[in-house]
This record gives C-alpha cells, structure tokens and sequence, in this order.
C-alpha cells in the first residue's frame, strides 16, 4: 500500500505560488478600482469644465440682452421724450388757437349786437 504524502511539502511549494496568485489579484483590483475612480474624476472635472463653460456663455448672452435692453430703454425714453415734447407743443398751439377763436368771438359779438 502506498504511504500517504506528507501535507507539509506540499504546502511549502504551493504557498508562494498562491501568496503570488493573491498578490497579483490584490495589484489587479487595486489598479482596477484606482483607474475606475480616477476615469470618473476625469469625466467630472469634464463635466464641470463643460458646466462652466455653458454657464459663463449663459452669462455672457445675458450681459448682452442687458445692454441692449438698456440700450433699446434709452433710446425708447429719448424716443417718449420727444413725443411729449411734441404733444405739449400740440396742446400748446391748440389752447392758444382755442383763446384766440374765443376772443375773435367775444370781439364780434359785441358788435353784431348792435
């Protein structure tokens, strides 16, 4: 009957190759979890960096609507300014075309009175 291997020789010449094995496992994980995580900052900061860039346009397209807002404001209250101007002039004209027409009437009435 053969006689039984010891289990010591046996674990002696496979423990360094399983401790390798374990290593390599270990090294491979960690690489693998190191990158994933650092391709996830990347895309954020990308993603932020795109963020802000979209941000700073949005900005930017609203500084322009208000300077033209402000722009289009003044020229409309210059614009509303000379309309007044002209109406005040109209109503100016027409209160003295209206006393003038009342005082041409007071002057003939009198005297187709008699």
């Amino acid at each position: 009957m053969p006689r039984p291997t010891p289990l010591r020789p046996l674990l002696t010449k496979l423990l360094p190759f399983c401790l390798v094995v374990a290593l390599l496992l270990v090294a491979f994980m960690s690489f693998h979890l190191v990158s994933g995580t650092w391709r996830r900052v990347l895309e954020s900061r990308t993603t932020v960096g795109t963020r802000i860039r979209q941000l700073n346009a949005v900005a930017d397209n609203l500084s322009r609507i208000l300077m033209a807002t402000e722009t289009e404001s003044a020229l409309l209250n210059r614009d509303v300014g000379r309309f007044l101007k002209i109406v005040e002039k109209q109503v100016g004209e027409m209160k003295a075309a209206k006393e003038q027409q009342s005082s041409s009437r007071k002057q003939t009435l009198p005297s187709s009175r008699f």
